[in-house]
């Protein structure tokens, strides 16, 4: 899992990185946060599947949250710190409304998103277990969030009513636009607690775990190549558009399941296969994949009128990124967690 976290995190900053040079990379952008995602929500909603009687446990509810802020605001608040020093667009002020999640700005969107979220998993677990003998429930649920979320999706439909009110001007159409934004990424973020309780609903049985280690590397297989394809289409890279590039408005809708396979099927990884993505080397981007997603930008933005050659700048991006993440999270992210399990 860790691999896949790493993936998610290499496929952002090399969205950036082709963005900053005049290519059109935005599709592998979001592809990548939907895996963070995912995969944010799969995890931390597992636990409480595991033992459903947590979920209903004030002090286990108190610990999870405990953790969820030493992991999310101490790397968070560096990295603001770093901004603010290097863009005058970063204000302090700024800074401080971003570091509250009270302003959406940059790449920080994802964490305003995910802390939302964090709050709310409980809840959406204990619903979850609610529903756990009615699955025509559970699917009625997943259906509608997905139709909300394609019909929500700018890409697809003209601005509706939502957009019209977040384009006025005053403080409650501030709140109207980022609270849309929240609900209209809330479908997959749900996706990924429902993707939790179907897992460790099939490893409580034989069958299901046959079935996981049997179909596993396939899925993951194809999951990547999935994405490996739509990256090539989106840069007109494959030899039947002629020069011509997918945009990735237009693939959107058939790569939604992706997200959900790549970490369904990595959770189910035995084998070769699985040893080969838990290789150190790999799960080290993903280790550092939090601060290294938070410093990135920096780097990818400061760097792009210094250096002319394409390798030499995404080399030196990649490697000062690599750097601090590392010192982050060993200097950061580790004592925090640390400090966090603490009884």
């Amino acid at each position: 899992m860790d691999t896949v976290r790493g993936l998610a995190f290499l496929m952002v900053v090399f969205a950036h990185l082709g963005q900053a040079r005049g290519l059109a990379t935005t599709g592998l952008s979001q592809f990548g946060v939907w895996i963070f995602f995912v995969l944010s929500a799969f995890l931390l909603s597992r636990p409480f599947f595991e033992e459903p009687a947590r979920v209903r446990n004030p002090t286990e509810i108190k610990a999870y949250l405990w953790r969820r802020t030493l992991r999310i605001f101490p790397p968070l608040a560096l990295s603001l710190a770093a901004f603010g020093l290097v863009f005058p667009s970063f204000t302090w002020k700024a800074c401080g409304e971003i570091f509250l999640c009270a302003r959406v700005y940059g790449i920080f969107w994802t964490v305003f998103i995910e802390t939302r979220y964090y709050l709310l998993l409980p809840l959406v677990v204990a619903a979850i277990l609610a529903l756990k003998s009615k699955p025509k429930g559970l699917f009625a649920v997943l259906a509608a969030g997905i139709a909300l979320h394609v019909y929500d999706c700018p890409y697809w439909l003209p601005p509706h009513h939502w957009w019209a009110i977040s384009s006025a001007a005053g403080p409650a159409s501030t709140w109207t636009s980022r609270e849309h934004l929240f609900f209209q990424y809330l479908p997959i973020l749900v996706s990924g607690t429902l993707l939790a309780a179907a897992h460790c609903a099939m490893a409580v049985s034989h069958a299901g775990i046959e079935r996981m280690r049997k179909w596993a590397p396939i899925g993951f297989v194809v999951a990547l190549s999935g994405f490996a394809a739509f990256s090539a289409a989106e840069l007109g890279l494959l030899p039947s558009q002629s020069g011509t590039r997918y945009p990735h408005e237009v693939l959107w809708l058939p790569l939604l399941p992706l997200p959900l396979a790549l970490v369904f099927c990595a959770a189910s990884l035995t084998g070769g296969l699985a040893r080969f993505f838990a290789h150190p080397v790999l799960r080290y981007f993903g280790m550092i994949s939090y601060s290294g997603y938070l410093f990135h930008e920096i780097f990818v933005k400061q760097f792009n009128p210094l250096i002319q050659g394409t390798v030499l700048y995404v080399c030196a991006v990649l490697s000062a990124t690599l750097a601090v993440a590392t010192a982050s999270h060993y200097l950061i992210e580790r004592p925090c967690m640390r400090f966090s399990r603490r009884p």
